[in-house]
């Protein structure tokens, strides 16, 4: 739900952009149209756009990033251990062949998860900092 609304707002204003674009008379002149055309207005405002959508990927991943170890953390918190998570990552990872040891550049880049290594660790200090938590009780 936290990334749903904002998603859904940026959505309204990309195509609030997209409308007012379509309306501007100026993106045709300059491409050489003379009247407007729906669809040369559509493939212009596509190829001008597409690179804005490049240099957003980094914070776009790194918002997903953050959300998919939120609910790593809350898995291990309300299951108390991380072991089924962690056999079931290594389990998709095998089966669709994962790249283990992502660069960490691209990874922070592109990749809309954690590295599975990163998950895994994250998952077995969950573990200790749970039965830290029970034996201190």
């Amino acid at each position: 739900m936290k990334h749903l609304i904002p998603l859904e707002a940026a959505s309204l204003l990309g195509l609030l952009l997209v409308s007012r674009l379509l309306e501007w008379p100026l993106l045709y002149r300059t491409f050489g149209f003379e009247t407007p055309i729906l669809y040369g207005g559509l493939f212009l405002i596509g190829a001008l756009l597409s690179p804005l959508g490049f240099f957003a990927q980094p914070l776009e991943s790194a918002i997903s990033r953050r959300f998919e170890r939120e609910a790593d953390d809350f898995s291990v918190e309300l299951i108390g251990r991380g072991d089924g998570l962690r056999n079931a990552l290594r389990r998709l990872a095998s089966d669709n062949l994962s790249n283990l040891l992502p660069h960490p550049l691209y990874a922070w880049f592109y990749y809309s998860h954690p590295p599975l290594e990163e998950r895994l660790s994250r998952l077995t200090k969950g573990k200790e900092e749970v039965g830290n938590t029970e034996a201190s009780k």
